[in-house]
């Protein structure tokens, strides 16, 4: 049997369709390309359109991808394919003795993979002869009395290896890696499963999903097997093609200017973004992780910084807060190392939050911390309790991922093991925003809280230049400026006395010459002539060569 003829019979999936099959027109189209079932005209135009191709394949596809919109029927699809194949696949001619045919419907989250397996659940109790070829359903699958398994699983390679499979269902292709902690999840899936199809000559491949970033998967199919004849067919088409009930021009007035066109053209009209590149490339974000590192131990000498993303922690889903630590290496070229990094998922009591805040300050001798810019900023009060300040961050979060993302390409970074920071990163996209500008942020459902924190840390020990000297006469190292800066400094201290305490090095004058020193009428030449000065720019300009930076004007 056909699964064309199986949608339209009585005794089959027909009364599944309580308004009748005539908007699913589309979709029987597609199925009986499926089948290898001759076309009729307004079918093939159909085809021809959605395909690239002229003449539809001889033999029925051993693998398929449809690129369709949002609400176009793509879930009860994949749900008729998986009950028609696991009643009428024919598999277990091929299957050795013991050996059974599972269907697996792989989704990026759980509660997606429900929504088929309610409609397989539906489908199974149409009528008395499909509910008894039902043995048992479970909570994730549903097993016939012949042995063939229909089997919904999470996006994982783990749980999908060693079975010999006759349908592979891959719903939502497009977003399996921006759910899941590997970046290739997609691609491992699909390399997991395949070999244990091959015994079985008619199994199939189905790849169904909107559309995204033109990377993974299934933009590697559409890019090489589209409006191409083959084994593999893909089958692009806007929601409306797909079901008739939609309209375009009611779609474009309700969401084209909600979403922007980039958006619109993805999730109603099927196409690829243009707009979107990944953030880091997996071999950047592996590289810098260490392996089985999970914090450092505080070293005297080292100047710490720390970076906050606070959060309400009120509902439990919402965004975690989290608290990083990081230091400058004295290594040519620099590198920049993470310390630390806490992560407090909602609901948490916010004084014990900011209890072991404290103590991490305490541990590292850090009495400033940076805020994100658009955090909540309830911290700042509790932390002034413990003579911890808090400062908001002057750079956006645009900006401190491309700052970071520099760093990391250099490969100047050390990084915790932490598998909610790699997953963050990986999730992280660049989105083109008019004028040529760029945004670095997470898709609508991500979260970006953990490498927000680490990142912000990492980016505020690069931007904190290491003392000029490590031994001055106080005896610490704790300048935050720039090297100019620090050569005024030390220009200000030789002028004024050098003085003996660290709040006098900050700027305050000694008493013994302060009738003698004018901050407005200094002597430039002077200083710029000065041995001190002379000395001091040597000693910069050496320290800092392999950098390539340049002090100018002294």
């Amino acid at each position: 049997m056909k699964i064309s003829a199986a949608i339209k019979a009585e005794d089959g999936f027909k009364p599944f369709f309580k308004e009748g099959l005539e908007t699913w027109r589309p979709w029987l189209t597609f199925f009986k390309v499926l089948g290898g079932e001759k076309l009729e005209d307004e079918e093939r135009a159909l085809f021809t359109e959605c395909t690239g191709l002229i003449e539809p394949p001889p033999e029925p596809p051993r693998e398929t991808y449809i690129i369709a919109g949002r609400r176009s029927g793509k879930s009860t699809a994949v749900a008729l394919l998986s009950a028609f194949y696991a009643i009428w696949g024919g598999w277990k001619k091929h299957l050795s003795r013991g050996e059974r045919a599972r269907i697996f419907i792989v989704s990026p989250t759980k509660n997606q993979g429900q929504i088929i397996k309610g409609y397989l659940e539906a489908i199974f109790n149409l009528n008395a002869s499909l509910r008894s070829l039902v043995r048992r359903s479970l909570q994730e699958s549903i097993e016939l009395v012949d042995g063939t398994m229909i089997e919904i699983k999470p996006a994982s390679w783990r749980a999908t290896r060693g079975f010999t499979v006759g349908l592979l269902a891959m719903e939502e292709l497009s977003y399996w890696r921006f759910e899941s902690e590997s970046a290739n999840v997609d691609k491992e899936i699909y390399t997991a499963i395949r070999p244990g199809m091959t015994t079985i000559k008619n199994s199939l491949v189905v790849g169904i999903s909107t559309p995204f970033a033109r990377q993974g998967l299934l933009w590697e199919k559409y890019d090489r097997h589209f409006g191409k004849p083959g084994p593999v067919l893909i089958w692009r088409a806007p929601s409306w093609k797909m079901n008739l009930n939609l309209s375009e021009d009611e779609l474009k007035q309700e969401f084209f200017d909600m979403l922007g066109a980039a958006e619109f053209g993805a999730e109603y009209e099927a196409n690829f973004r243009e707009d979107i590149e990944t953030y880091l490339p997996l071999e950047v974000i592996s590289t810098a992780i260490i392996p089985a590192r999970e914090y450092l131990d505080y070293e005297p000498g080292i100047v710490y910084q720390a970076f906050c993303d606070p959060a309400e922690g009120l509902r439990k889903g919402r965004d975690s807060m989290t608290f990083a630590v990081a230091h400058p290496t004295e290594d040519r070229p620099k590198k920049y190392i993470l310390d630390v990094l806490m992560e407090f998922v909602p609901p948490f009591d916010p004084k014990e939050v900011i209890r072991q805040i404290v103590e991490t300050c305490r541990q590292y001798q850090v009495t400033n911390v940076i805020q994100d810019r658009h955090a909540i900023g309830w911290i700042g009060a509790d932390l002034k309790e413990h003579n911890i300040a808090v400062e908001v961050s002057d750079m956006n979060k645009s900006q401190i991922y491309e700052h970071f993302a520099v760093l990391m390409n250099k490969r100047q970074v050390e990084l915790v093991d932490n598998p909610r920071l790699k997953t963050q990163m990986q999730g992280l996209m660049k989105f083109l925003k008019g004028g040529g500008t760029v945004s670095i942020d997470h898709l609508r459902s991500g979260h970006d809280d953990v490498v927000n924190s680490a990142a912000g840390a990492i980016t505020t020990a690069s931007r904190i230049e290491a003392p000029i000297r490590d031994e001055i006469q106080y005896g610490i190292s704790y300048y935050p400026e720039s090297l100019e800066d620090q050569l005024e400094r030390e220009a200000r201290i030789w002028l004024c006395d050098k003085p003996k305490t660290k709040a006098e090095a900050e700027g305050e004058k000694s008493k013994k010459k302060e009738d003698d020193f004018n901050e407005d009428e200094w002597d430039i030449e002077k200083l710029q002539n000065s041995d001190l000065a002379k000395q001091l720019r040597k000693e910069l300009q050496n320290k800092n060569k392999s950098e390539g930076k340049i002090i100018k004007g002294w």
